[in-house]
This record gives C-alpha cells, sequence and structure tokens, in this order.
C-alpha cells in the first residue's frame, strides 16, 4: 500500500521536542527489536514513522540531532565482543510504492550517463533475517560479525561456525576478503524450532528474525547447532577479486559453495516492475522464509561505485516494503450498508479467499472516495488482506491504472437501503437520519441497547430482535419487557427454555448502572468512557436536571457531546421511554462515592501499550481509587498518559497535543508520589513531563 506523506500540514505540527521525541521512540523502537524483545511499533509503524522523520528534518534540517536514526545505521547494542568492520556496512533506503520506485530510479539515471534500456537492475525478496559480514583470509572463515551500527559490530563466529550453509573454507583459496548476507530461520525450521521449545516448555519465538537474533546470541553452540539457521549471501567485498557486476558475484558466491536466493528477477530501467512486484505479492507465500519487501540494485558495479553512498545507506539500491500478506480474488459486488446511527458504508463483496486460515469474503470500503481513490471496479481483480492480521481490507486493483480521472462504475445510492429516505451527505460520507424509522436503524440499535456494553442480555441477538419486532411491531427497547413468555414461545425457534431465560434476563438488566442506560440510549459522539466520566461527576437526577454549560464543565466534554446529550434530555421520546423504563422497575445500583480528597482527585488519566506488572482493569480499578478518572479515549483535556511496552496511536497524540507523558521509567517515581507524597510533588513531576512545543 502506497504511504501518503504529503500532508504537509500534519508535518508542521511538529515542534522541536516532538521531533526529538520521535527520534527517541524510533531509537528505542530499534533498541528492542534488535534484542529480540517485544517493540514499541509494529514494522509498518516504524517504517511509517521514519519516514515522518526525514520529512521533519528536510524541511528543518537545523533540527537535526545526533542520536536521529537518519544519522546511524541502526540503533543496534553490540552485546558480545566487539568487532570493527574492515568496510562501513550501511542498511538501505525504503520506498513503498511505484512512486517511490521510480523516484529512486530517475535520481540515478540523472546522475549516469547511461540510456534507460542499458541500466541493468537485479531484484530479488527483502528476507527478514539479520545482516551478516563473513570476513575470510586466504579462503579460510577467520571472523564474522552482526551490522551493529555499521561501523562496529558483534563477534558472533563461533556461532556462525554450527550453520551449515556458510563455508568455513572457500574453494578459492586465494580469496581475501568480506561476504555479506542474510541469516535467518526457513518457515518450516522456525515452525519445528518453537514446537521444540513449547514441548520443553520453555519461551517461544513471536518471529523468525528475533529467533535468528537470539541464537547467534547463545554462547551454548550445542543450542545452536541444533537450531537449523541458513544463510544467503548478497554481495562480496575484495581488493584481490573483482567482479563487474552484482549477478557474476553471486555466480562466484555460488561456485564456493554458498546457496543462493532462489527467486531472482532482472530487468532494466526502461521496463515495467509491475510485473515482477504482482508475482512476489502472489508467490510471497509459497516462499520458503519470511519476507518484508523487495531489494531492487543497480547491477553494474562500476554505476554503483559512480552513485555512492549517503552517511547511512547507497544511492545504487533501495529497499520496497511490502504491505502485509495479502491475496488475490475478485470483486464481485459493492452493498451499501446501514450503521446503527445511520451511517451507509460500502462494503466490498469479493469470492472467498483464505488469509492466515481465516475466510474473508468480504470488506468495509470506509466511504465513496474510498472508491475513486483505490480505483476498484466490479468484476477486477483486487488484492485484499487482514490489517493488523484481524480486520479485512481492499487494498486496490491488481493492475494499477494510476488514473487520475477514474470514474467509478460503482453507483452511489441516493436513498437508504433499509427505509428509501432520501441521504444526506456530510463531508465524504453519507447518512440516514431517519432514526428509529428506518428498520436496519431500529434493529441495530435494539441489538446495540441489549448488548454487553449497555443493559448487557446475553444471547438476545441481532436475528432474535428483528424476529420479536417483526412479530410484534416493537418500536422502543422498553416494549421488550411487556413479552410474556408465552410470547417469545411464538417466536421461531425459540423454546420454553429459551423464553423463560430472555424474560428472566431482561428483568435483571433492569438493575443497571446510570452510565449502561445511557448507552442503551444509543446517544450520538456518547461511548463507554464519556458515559462512566459523567455519572462520576453526576447523579442520574443532576444529570437530567443540568444545563449544557455545565455538561461542558466536566473533564473532557466538549460542545458536540454537551450538545447530544443535552438534546436527548430534552427530547419527548427519551423522557417517555425513561418513564416506561422505570414503571418496569428500572433500578441504578448505588456507585462507589468518588474521593474528592485523593492525589487524582478531578484528574482525567489514559493509558496505552502493556504493562508487565498491571492490566487495564488493575490500572482502571487503581486511579479510580486514588480518585482519578479512567479514560479509554485520548482528548485534548486528558491530563496524564501512562506509556507502557508497545504504544498505540494514543502516545503520537499525546505528544503532537502537548499532553502531560509518562514512560515506564516515570512511572514508579508517579506510583510512589501518590501512595506517599502531596499534590505539590504531583504538579512538579507532571509539569516535568508535559511535552512542549
Amino acid at each position: 500500500m502506497s504511504l501518503d506523506l504529503s500532508e504537509n500540514f500534519f508535518l508542521s505540527d511538529y515542534a522541536y521536542w516532538d521531533y526529538c521525541e520521535l527520534a527517541q521512540k524510533l531509537n528505542r523502537s530499534a533498541l528492542l527489536y534488535s534484542q529480540a524483545k517485544p517493540t514499541l511499533l509494529s514494522d509498518e509503524e516504524y517504517d511509517r514513522l521514519f519516514q515522518v522523520l526525514l520529512q521533519i528534518e528536510k524541511l528543518h534540517p537545523e533540527w537535526i540531532v545526533s542520536f536521529s536514526p537518519s544519522q546511524r545505521v541502526d540503533v543496534v547494542p553490540v552485546l558480545g565482543e566487539k568487532g570493527q568492520h574492515q568496510v562501513f556496512m550501511g542498511s538501505l533506503d525504503n520506498v513503498f510504492d511505484f512512486m517511490g520506485y521510480s523516484d529512486w530510479l530517475d535520481s540515478a539515471l540523472a546522475n549516469l550517463a547511461v540510456d534507460k534500456e542499458d541500466l541493468s537492475i537485479i531484484v530479488e525478496p527483502k528476507i527478514d533475517g539479520l545482516a551478516l559480514s563473513l570476513i575470510y583470509e586466504k579462503g579460510f572463515l577467520v571472523d564474522a560479525l552482526t551490522r551493529g551500527d555499521g561501523a562496529i559490530g558483534e563477534r558472533v563466529l563461533k556461532q556462525v561456525r554450527c550453520i551449515p550453509s556458510i563455508p568455513a573454507l572457500l574453494r578459492d583459496k586465494d580469496f581475501s576478503g568480506l561476504i555479506r548476507g542474510e541469516v535467518f530461520f526457513k518457515k518450516e525450521d522456525f515452525d519445528k524450532l518453537n514446537q521444540h521449545l513449547k514441548e520443553k516448555g520453555e519461551k517461544t519465538f513471536s518471529n523468525p528474525r528475533n529467533a535468528a537474533a537470539g541464537t547467534l546470541r547463545q554462547s551454548d553452540l550445542q543450542s545452536v547447532q541444533n537450531r537449523p539457521l541458513s544463510f544467503l549471501p548478497y554481495t562480496y567485498v575484495s581488493e584481490t577479486h573483482h567482479c563487474a557486476s552484482y549477478s557474476q558475484a553471486l555466480a562466484w558466491c555460488e561456485q564456493q559453495g554458498f546457496d543462493l536466493n532462489p527467486w531472482r528477477r532482472s530487468l532494466t530501467a526502461a521496463e515495467s516492475i509491475e510485473p515482477i512486484y504482482l508475482e512476489i505479492l502472489e508467490k510471497r507465500s509459497q516462499l520458503p522464509f519470511g519476507i518484508d519487501g523487495l531489494v531492487c540494485k543497480i547491477n553494474n558495479f562500476s554505476f554503483q561505485k559512480e552513485l555512492g553512498e549517503t552517511r547511512r545507506a547507497p544511492r545504487w539500491a533501495i529497499a520496497w516494503k511490502l504491505p502485509a500478506d495479502c491475496v488475490r480474488s475478485v470483486l464481485q459486488n459493492v452493498v451499501w450498508q446501514v450503521g446503527r446511527l445511520g451511517h451507509i458504508t460500502p462494503v466490498a463483496i469479493f469470492e472467498p479467499v483464505l488469509i492466515d486460515g481465516v475466510s474473508v469474503a468480504c470488506a468495509t470500503l470506509h466511504n465513496q472516495n474510498e472508491i475513486i481513490k483505490k480505483q476498484i471496479a466490479i468484476g477486477q481483480e483486487i488484492f485484499v488482506r487482514r490489517a493488523g492480521d484481524v480486520i479485512p481490507e481492499v487494498l486496490g486493483p491488481v493492475h494499477l491504472t494510476n488514473n487520475t480521472d477514474f470514474i467509478p462504475q460503482i453507483v452511489v445510492p441516493t436513498h437508504c437501503p433499509s427505509c428509501e429516505n432520501s441521504l444526506s451527505q456530510i463531508d465524504d460520507h453519507l447518512y440516514c437520519f431517519k432514526g428509529m424509522q428506518c428498520l436496519e436503524q431500529k434493529l441495530l440499535r435494539f441489538a446495540y441497547a441489549f448488548g454487553q456494553d449497555a443493559l448487557n442480555v446475553p444471547r438476545l441477538s441481532y436475528q432474535t430482535i428483528k424476529k420479536a419486532v417483526l412479530t410484534y411491531g416493537l418500536e422502543t427497547p422498553s416494549q421488550f419487557y411487556q413479552l410474556r413468555i408465552e410470547d417469545w414461545m411464538q417466536l421461531e425457534g425459540i423454546a420454553k427454555k429459551s423464553a423463560e431465560y430472555f424474560y428472566r434476563t431482561l428483568r435483571e438488566s433492569l438493575h443497571t448502572t446510570e452510565e449502561r442506560f445511557l448507552l442503551s440510549c444509543n446517544v450520538r459522539h456518547i461511548g463507554k468512557a464519556t458515559a462512566n466520566m459523567i455519572f462520576n461527576h453526576l447523579s442520574w437526577e443532576q444529570f437530567l436536571s443540568c444545563s449544557q454549560e455545565q455538561l461542558e464543565s466536566i473533564g473532557q466534554i466538549g460542545p458536540i457531546i454537551a450538545h447530544s446529550l443535552h438534546s436527548l434530555k430534552t427530547d419527548i421520546g427519551f423522557l417517555k421511554e425513561y418513564r416506561a423504563f422505570q414503571d418496569y422497575g428500572l433500578h441504578f445500583h448505588p456507585r462507589k462515592p468518588i474521593n474528592t480528597t485523593a492525589l487524582l482527585a478531578g484528574r482525567c488519566l489514559c493509558i496505552t501499550g502493556s504493562f508487565p506488572d498491571r492490566t487495564r482493569e488493575q490500572w482502571k480499578e487503581w486511579i479510580e481509587k486514588n480518585g482519578g478518572i479512567f479514560h479509554e479515549q485520548l482528548t485534548k483535556k486528558t491530563d496524564l498518559l501512562l506509556v507502557g511496552e508497545k504504544p498505540g496511536s494514543k502516545y503520537e497524540k499525546a505528544m503532537k497535543w502537548g499532553l502531560c507523558i509518562l514512560h515506564s521509567e516515570k512511572i514508579k517515581t508517579f506510583l510512589e508520589i501518590v501512595e506517599h507524597h502531596g499534590q505539590e510533588d504531583l504538579a512538579c513531576l507532571l509539569e516535568q513531563n508535559r511535552i512542549k512545543g
């Protein structure tokens, strides 16, 4: 998927301090990655944020700091014995789409006196492994170094001697120099390793790259020998042996006993790379090893020398990062789905495909502009993936046209698919504002009202609700409480036992909390955190009588949410429904009194990431015990964000908004202050850790 970095308005929001924080975050994540520990960022997030960092440095070159990852090859610690690289061992710059590849190629051509037809390019899969430099003298393997920071690496000769695919003695006994490549686990070998560790009751590895890094740091050579690591070379450096091209160098490596990458393609600068890109996407899952991209290199060594290198990467090669695993399918239709609050969303229907063992046949397209942006049409081949390994996503057509005047064949509706009411357009989104007069919205609102976040009537599904509504003409949630056991038994598929269950659990649901009842009312912009916050400040009676201005004075409630709540309270239908619930026995559980003298009283706290010593629920309990307000969502009114391992998007938003942020190393101090100290110490800590522009 292409990466849009053209949002300069977003980049301009970064202040110098934000830039420094971003550099530090990337460094921390790279450090954890190199140590085979859980990282702060996924690979895709790291790549995206690194590109943001480069764009900021392009806008503000005067800001560039020495610890920026752009000024270093990798933030990789050297844990064992150190060794200095004879020749600097750089990494590659990244691109993410055809435009990035074209820009790289155009830049190379601009600096070379060569026709496009005469510029040969080699394309190989970018193996997700560990870079390794092998040092040979007179044909003998005498040393081995990991990349480290490019200048100094970690000596792993003893471990490398245990890898069968690395020759200890070359066939060319006169060769002295370096052979560089990637050490990795094949998919099959990685699965066997994890199975073996699992059987022994030991901790398994999360991915093959971490397993390779961990194995090379093993001091127990027997353990290394039992783990079937592989190695593939990608270049050699020697003052005594010379080749004219990269392809010749690989052929020489094969003659010396090295295995070569089984998938390699070549093209000229005049040829389109699209067929190669499509082929690797299709065959990616069939490769014996994991990959995260393509490596494109100019084949001719003299051209490589002419182009040279930047401080961290060569100009003659590029790493083209691929999207997450995806498969081909055929788009069969686009249907328009009605949401609970009237949002009309296009949904792609395609031939069922298997992704990571899960059958997928549909995916949301979000809005009509997404159809135009991705240039998809019914009947064409498309790429599908599961974003974050969970949510199905259509990436776009297999055959890219880059047509700026693309007109979709998919018809955008003017009327609601459920009630045929005329639709309204707000920005890029369509809405049906018929509310409860629209059957689909009504059913979805009933399902939400009786769902686990609201009144919580288990097993009362959408289909059962639909049967009851169509059979008895129910118009509001309260009318479900009119149904007798025999009424439930009249519905198709509902036996006496189930009927008794629904009758009983509906009555049990009347004993609830204020926030659950408010959520059952399906108020726009109101979620669990907001509902909980309101009733941490107000009783139900106070809520009913307070003004819109009073609502806005509560924590993170702004004018939009306050207006939505005020409109609800003055709605005749809501007041009638509330009285009906009272008649059926609505009763709110008594709330625990808020400790207004506690140190966190009135402060809104949010967390992101994972914490080794506390679950999310335990944090919530601790915050509320100390008078604070726990929020699921971050807003500009949040007083404090606690950051654990692998934080999400809340962390970036907090930096951008200048909120107070505490990382794991400061959280311990924070806990001690709350438990044993006073407001003055807490205020000082929070001010010291507020992100400043």
